[in-house]
């Protein structure tokens, strides 16, 4: 694919150096095509973190759900279960679903929740203070959808980033389990990949990452507690984004290529507008932000220290990841009804939990 793209570029050079007489024309394209170059670099060449070591401290995972179905809630739950490195705790708050309530299942580390319907951010910030307010302790905090399989090592690999005291947040990488379904969602697929590929990983080696994903992040959880205030009021922000710039103020914010999640993508035009809607009203939204607060490193000088040159993964070998993490899943989520009880809502509050 690589030898593919330059190949491409090349042809393209040739043709704009016998078609165009213009210098200007001329130098954009060269301009362009180093700019392509960088980011394809940045991909194959980039960061990595699989030489540090796991970060020690204490991780619980927050997944918020609403209207999810409950074959791929659980899957959710069931591909946290399955890390190579284990998480203490995880929580599932149900966000006021009436269609879809949530269905509990029996798991001593899985703690289940439910309150009236405020939001993602909201959702999340309800478990943060519902711990805080146990006196438990957390050095990391793992945000996902809820409809979202991380591989079965992408918790190990982002705690081997947080091993670099710099480093504040990260996010992994994400692929589209849904591509095949409509043209939207392989059009969707083609777009994240590509902004994973290019944009994500050139940002990513400045440290400077100014979005996470929401299907998969890792926060360092004082991060979320000194600004729990201010992250609780809705103001037209996407969540990861709002966070992901509030580390940035403290240090680093990289992707992990290495931890790979897997998500759907919506399959329509009308649901696919509301999600670009809400990515661009929020880009908007903290434009003020990002140079008002941001330093010119962060914003435009390449800082290449604290990582080893990344492999990407070939499709092979994602393809075998994924299929360990359902091999592993599987074994466990497919338990008859009298090992998995299933609770009504009822049994789900908004401060208490219930292990079923």
């Amino acid at each position: 694919m690589t030898a593919v793209v330059v190949a491409a570029l090349a042809a393209a050079t040739v043709v704009v150096h016998l078609q165009s007489k213009s210098p200007i024309l001329t130098f954009y394209w060269w301009l362009g095509m180093m700019v392509i170059v960088l980011c394809l670099v940045s991909f194959l060449k980039g960061r990595s973190f699989t030489h540090l070591p796991v970060a020690g401290g204490r991780t619980v995972a927050i997944i918020p759900a609403f209207e999810e179905p409950t074959d791929k809630l659980h899957r959710t739950v069931w591909s946290l279960l399955a890390q190579t490195h284990p998480l203490d705790e995880i929580h599932v708050i149900d966000d006021g679903s009436q269609q879809h309530p949530v269905e509990p299942f029996d798991h001593p580390q899985v703690f289940w929740h439910r309150q009236e319907n405020k939001g993602k951010r909201g959702a999340q910030v309800t478990v943060l203070r519902h711990l805080q307010a146990q006196g438990k302790h957390f050095d990391f905090v793992l945000t996902i959808d809820s409809d979202g399989e991380p591989f079965p090592d992408a918790l190990e690999q982002q705690l081997r980033a947080m091993s670099n005291p710099r480093i504040q947040d990260t996010t992994g990488m994400i692929y589209i389990r849904n591509f095949e379904e409509t043209w939207v969602s392989r059009a969707a697929d083609i777009d994240i990949g590509t902004s994973c590929v290019m944009m994500r990983s050139s940002r990513s080696m400045l440290g400077a990452l100014e979005t996470t994903s929401g299907a998969l992040a890792l926060y360092r959880a004082e991060l979320l507690y000194d600004h729990l205030d201010a992250y609780e009021v809705e103001c037209g922000t996407g969540d990861d984004r709002w966070l992901a710039l509030r580390a940035l103020m403290r240090g680093e914010v990289v992707a992990v290529n290495e931890a790979g999640v897997v998500t759907d993508m919506p399959t329509t035009l009308k649901k696919t507008y509301r999600q670009r809607l809400r990515w661009a009203r929020s880009w908007w939204w903290m434009l003020p932000f990002v140079y008002s607060r941001l330093s010119l490193k962060q914003l435009s000088v390449c800082d290449m220290g604290g990582g080893r040159p990344s492999r990407a993964r070939s499709r092979s070998q994602i393809r075998s990841s994924w299929q360990v993490a359902h091999q592993r899943h599987s074994r466990t989520s497919l338990l008859p009804q009298a090992r998995a009880p299933r609770l009504g809502p009822r049994a789900l509050t908004v401060t208490g939990e219930e292990r079923v």
